[in-house]
């Protein structure tokens, strides 16, 4: 998906310039990405990545959204009865 390598491309551009904040907006939208491409751990994956991040930076707004897809992603593989990680470090 073209989507995907643009990303993956601006999340890379982010890491190396040491933009967290960012980093956590497109690690979310990638978790987007791989549950819209049947990916779920992969989804998974990004997406504690973006909500780690998100907390870490003190993202107050991007938290609440993170967790949305997070929810969305348990429920739509039904994962939903199982505790979600906390994301903290």
């Amino acid at each position: 998906m073209a989507a995907r390598g643009l990303l993956q491309e601006g999340l890379a551009l982010y890491q190396k310039l040491g933009l967290p904040r960012f980093m956590a907006l497109v690690s979310l939208t990638l978790g987007e990405v791989a549950r819209a491409e049947g990916n779920p751990d992969g989804a998974r994956e990004l997406l504690q990545q973006s909500l780690t991040l998100m907390r870490n930076v003190g993202e107050r707004l991007g938290v609440p959204g993170t967790l949305d897809a997070v929810a969305h992603l348990a429920m739509t593989t039904g994962h939903h009865n199982q505790p979600p990680a906390s994301g903290r470090s």
